[in-house]
């Protein structure tokens, strides 16, 4: 049966809001879970209502209608309400025409675009009042991963508020609750950034960890000035850490995030993080760390050094197509401070073999060539290093790639000045450059074979001290007498290779499974050449691994390149 009812101001008893506000299409669709961390879930898009929508008609269909004599209407079996994005359904439904209390039973299934309620139980309401209350529902917020559990979910439209009683909140998935907070009393409000809850315990996995007399807590993506969750860690080389954070909402475009970090065993540090959005294509992130003193550094020569760091990373695109870039990576500690990102681990930098990187980097990006330019230094975070890495100061890099059907043209270069501030060292300002011609004979599926031929030229201007430090001397084998002034190195390279694919359909623990042999063979040919008159500057030996067997290169750096003669299979 399917009858159509002109004029009922609300789909049911109520309006159901997410505390949030947005556009969206008409169709509720399911969306893949946000790939930001372990907890986000499958969650469905939001949609927002026509502003016509409490006006519209409302077409119910149901098994069976009764009309009784007292002026109560019952639908039963597969009952389906529908009016514009507001969906409800439910296997029994009466309404009592005078009072118009609605009571409705089993499989109960509400949706307005904003919020999705389920209860195996019922839902009473009224729709004049406009409110209605779900037992033992489930609930899913619309284009935010917030879901839960709660005894009853009273829903008013009047104050677009959803009120739940002993009540869960996550945004974790069905299957993986990591974490979650479970409440007396939580509170969510149609116009409010956040959620209130009463007598809260934080759960993680099914430990509980913190209990909350009353908190708020984030619901939506709006920014809004407020205290965020604290970071707390027990034990550990700094005792108890707890971190907790303030977010400020400067403007559309800059916010900041203010913090204090205790720590039982250093003392209490002063944390700022401040992102800007100035003009389109321009956005940026200014990090910084204070600790006036260190607990843990009393009675050595550094217990009255503040300890600090500071990060800036931006990121600039000045065209519509995004072909002019720069990017900045700047990273600094106090000189003296070498144990800091092992005792306090920050969020920003790029440290690696006890090196901070400090980038300024700019260029041209297009699709089959770009022209790059890079000025980077390092600090060391060693007192024992013996050496210091060579600055790029600068560096200009040209790449080129086109391709003619089964030809490829490329070109890699760059001019590389490297400076050191250290005592006795080589300098050198170096020119390389590698054409290479690659065709491919055979480019089927499941079978490719491939040959390349070009070149290495390399030139080196090298300024030599009289005399050189025992690292960049001795330590590795030049003299002065032996690093020539001027150097030009030319190798060519051939190359040979190919692959074949086998996959097959299969059976593991009855579980389907693609099984996938890649077979590979690769001819590679460099002639020898002296190269002990050049000096390394930015060369290392590469880690050898199954996929280092088919490089061209044993080394990482331009200073040296290795024959080859032979054949890699695997």
């Amino acid at each position: 049966m399917r009858i159509r009812i002109i004029g009922l101001p609300l789909l049911l008893c109520s309006s159901l809001s997410q505390a949030q506000s947005a556009t969206g299409t008409a169709n509720i669709t399911q969306q893949p879970a946000l790939n930001f961390s372990r907890c986000f879930s499958h969650v469905p898009l939001k949609v927002t209502s026509d502003s016509g929508d409490t006006e519209s008609p409302i077409t119910v269909t149901a098994q069976t209608l009764e009309a009784t004599q007292d002026g109560k209407i019952i639908y039963q079996g597969d009952v389906h309400v529908d009016q514009g994005a507001r969906t409800f359904s439910a296997d029994y439904m009466e309404l009592e025409q005078l009072s118009k209390d609605v009571l409705a039973r089993g499989n109960i299934h509400f949706s307005d675009g904003t919020i999705s309620v389920d209860s195996e139980q019922q839902l009473t309401g009224n729709l004049t009042t406009k409110d209605s209350k779900l037992e033992e529902a489930n609930y899913q917020f619309h284009g935010e991963p917030g879901r839960g559990k709660a005894k009853r979910v009273t829903l008013s439209d009047n104050t677009q508020r959803i009120d739940l009683s002993s009540a869960s909140y996550t945004t974790c998935g069905p299957q993986d609750e990591a974490w979650q907070l479970k409440a007396s009393s939580v509170k969510v409000e149609q116009d409010e950034v956040f959620g209130e809850a009463w007598n809260a315990v934080l759960w993680v996995g099914k430990v509980p960890v913190f209990y909350f007399p009353y908190i708020r807590f984030p619901i939506k993506d709006e920014r809004q000035s407020g205290l965020l969750y604290p970071d707390i860690k027990f034990g550990g080389k700094n005792g108890t850490d707890i971190t907790q954070p303030y977010y400020w909402n400067i403007a559309p475009n800059y916010d900041a995030t203010v913090g204090a970090r205790y720590m039982e065993r250093r003392g209490t540090m002063a944390q700022l993080e401040f992102r800007y959005l100035p003009i389109e294509g321009q956005s940026g992130t200014l990090y910084g760390e204070y600790l006036s003193s260190d607990s843990k550094l009393d009675d050595t020569e550094w217990e009255d050094n503040a300890r600090w760091l500071f990060n800036w990373r931006h990121h600039a695109r000045f065209d519509d197509a995004g072909h002019w870039r720069a990017d900045v990576d700047y990273t600094k500690v106090a000189g003296w401070d070498y144990k800091y990102f092992d005792d306090f681990s920050p969020p920003v930098g790029q440290l690696v073999d006890d090196q901070l990187m400090q980038s300024f980097k700019g260029g041209y990006y297009d699709k089959n060539w770009q022209l790059t330019t890079e000025v980077r230094d390092y600090q060391i975070l060693r007192r024992d290093l013996p050496n210091k890495p060579f600055q790029l100061a600068p560096s200009l890099v040209f790449n080129s790639y086109q391709g003619f059907d089964a030809l490829t043209v490329s070109m890699d270069s760059e001019l590389t000045q490297f400076k050191n501030d250290g005592k006795d060292v080589y300098e050198a300002t170096r020119f390389h450059a590698e054409p290479k011609l690659t065709y491919a004979v055979i480019d089927n599926p499941g079978t490719q074979v491939t040959a390349d031929v070009g070149a290495y030229y390399t030139h080196y201007k090298q300024d030599v001290p009289a005399t050189l430090s025992p690292y960049y001397g001795a330590a590795q084998g030049f003299t002065p007498d032996n690093l020539d002034s001027s150097v030009n190195r030319l190798l060519p390279h051939l190359g040979l290779s190919g692959s074949l694919v086998f996959d097959r359909e299969t059976q593991w623990f009855e579980q389907d499974f693609t099984q996938t042999i890649e077979p590979q063979l690769k001819y590679l040919y460099v002639p020898y050449k002296d190269q002990d008159n050049i000096g390394l500057y930015d060369t290392t030996n590469m880690r050898q691994d199954y996929y280092s067997l088919f490089s061209d290169r044993r080394y990482a750096g331009l200073d040296r390149i290795s024959d080859a003669n032979h054949i890699t299979a695997g």
